[in-house]
Parts: structure tokens; sequence; C-alpha cells
């Protein structure tokens, strides 16, 4: 009995620790590229660049193929500005027929961190306060009612989620991780006439297009 008690405690223990370690893989964001048709990347040494323009996620790698048939492979680093058009294949909610990607120093969502590197983020709305935001692609747990698939084995989906930041005016990149609550933490001494604005004109803080609206009135209190 007492050896039976031990097996299924292992078990238990082997279980909750294989759940962890793939819970942690569902979270980790998994390569992937998007392409558009038409793209104009203004370099930081004033260059321009135009062609079919393609970016790999999570490294924001820009690659264009320019009208001589040649491919300009370009980092992070060097952007200042990129504008692309004609987007090939699904989109996601944030992107419409046109996009404007800058560069800003980003600590990977990693707040325990001071390491920061350049990285691609759409701007969304721009002014004293920028809402910016960046696709990631996921893997999503697929987790059955028995025991065996309380470990989350089954992961068999994949999804690009849309996560949203507030760039502030010293140039932070500031993850809302929570739109709504940690938004109005940005502003603590105009959080209800924020908190009214959005309640009169009926805007949620879930909505793009909404948070947006929101955010061009902070920038112009």
């Amino acid at each position: 009995m007492k050896h039976r008690y031990q097996t299924f405690a292992l078990l238990l223990v082997t279980v909750f620790l294989s759940a962890f370690s793939m819970k942690a893989m569902a979270q980790r964001p998994i390569p992937f590229e998007m392409k558009w048709r038409n793209g104009v990347v203004i370099l930081n040494n004033g260059d321009t660049i135009q062609g079919q323009t393609s970016i790999s996620f999570p490294n924001d790698v820009v690659r264009v193929l320019k009208t001589d048939g040649t491919v300009e492979t370009i980092m992070p680093a060097e952007v200042q500005m990129l504008e692309v058009v004609e987007p090939f294949g699904k989109t996601g909610d944030i992107l419409k027929s046109r996009r404007v990607y800058k560069q800003f120093n980003w600590n990977r969502d990693n707040d325990y961190s001071a390491f920061k590197a350049p990285a691609l983020f759409i701007v969304v709305e721009s002014g004293k306060y920028g809402l910016l935001a960046r696709e990631e692609k996921q893997a999503q747990e697929r987790i059955g009612g028995n025991l065996i698939y309380m470990a989350g084995a089954h992961i068999t989906e994949q999804a690009i989620i849309e996560k949203f930041y507030i760039r502030t005016p010293d140039q932070q990149v500031k993850l809302l991780r929570d739109q709504k609550d940690d938004f109005v933490e940005l502003f603590p001494e105009r959080k209800k006439l924020i908190l009214n604005y959005a309640r009169n004109n009926n805007l949620s803080f879930k909505k793009v297009d909404d948070l947006a609206k929101i955010v061009a009135y902070c920038n112009s209190l």
C-alpha cells in the first residue's frame, strides 16, 4: 500500500512539473513571418529602401525584395521607420491596409531586467504618449479531461496574439498586461478624468480603436 501511495505521489509531481514546463513552452514566442506587397524602409542613416517587404518575428529582421531582384536584409537597430501596405494572407485586427513600424528599445517584457534591445513596434496612435502594438505567435494548450492530459501534453494550436504598449514621453515602452488597469496607473492624477471620458463616450480599453481614442484624449489634457 505504501508503495502505491509513493507511486501515485510521484505521478502527481511528474504531472505538475510537466504541466508547468508545457505552459512555459506554450507562452514562448514562436517564429513567424509577415509579408506585404509594398514597403518603404527609412534607415537611420537616411537611406530609403523600397520593395516587397517581410518581417521575421520575434527578432524583427526585415527583408526587402527590390525591383532589381536583389534582397536587402535589415536588422531592427538600422530601422528608423517602416511603412507597409497590402498584406499577404490573414491579418489581425490591428493590421489595416497600411501600418507603420518604428524602432524602440525594449526589455522583452522582462520588468526585472535592465537590458534593452532595438525592436519594431506598430504605431497605433502617436503623440506625447504613444500607443504601440506587437504581434506574437504562441502555442495554445488543449487540455483534456483526465489525468494524462492535465499535463498539457496536447498543444496542437498556434495563434497570433496582439500585445499593446504605451510609449511614454521619455521613450519608455510599457506593456499593458491589463489594458485598463495598467493604463490608468500611468496617469494617477488624471485617472478619474480618463475613466469618465471612456464611460461617457462608450469606449472600451479592450478595443484597439477605442484605446487609441483614449490615448489621444490623454495627449490633449
